[in-house]
């Protein structure tokens, strides 16, 4: 007796349901634009460069992790990478940061042209990067 009521209003709301038109289009999320920095975590002067990539996305504060698996990590130099940027880097502009909320600063600005450095003897702890439009 219930179960005719029941399978009667599924199939009613299943036939208005499929009677809905389409959206004319689709909603599609668009990626956050990114930029990759080089982080050189060997000295400047050194003979054995070593490097790696932090991928920043804009208008974020990026947390630098360092050897350990935990922030700081150890840099000499900061640069925007060419490659990996999802937005043209000639429009971006980064600074670095001793501590992880971006708020003691460690560098000047840097941008694509003009690589930040931070000491050419030894190492700095670098704990965040943020990287806006200019």
């Amino acid at each position: 007796m219930y179960t005719s009521s029941i399978i009667a209003a599924f199939t009613t709301v299943l036939a208005l349901a499929s009677a809905v038109p389409a959206p004319a289009r689709q909603i599609q999320a668009r990626a956050a634009p990114v930029v990759d920095v080089l982080v050189q975590t060997s000295p400047l002067n050194s003979a054995n460069v070593q490097a790696s990539a932090v991928q920043v996305i804009l208008g974020e504060v990026k947390v630098v992790i360092g050897n350990s698996g935990f922030s700081p990590s150890q840099a000499s130099k900061l640069s925007i990478s060419p490659f990996g940027a999802t937005t043209d880097i000639t429009t971006v502009e980064c600074q670095a940061f001793s501590d992880t909320k971006g708020e003691i600063p460690v560098s000047g600005i840097f941008s694509s042209a003009y690589p930040a450095i931070l000491s050419s003897t030894a190492t700095v702890p670098v704990g965040s990067i943020i990287c806006e439009y200019i």
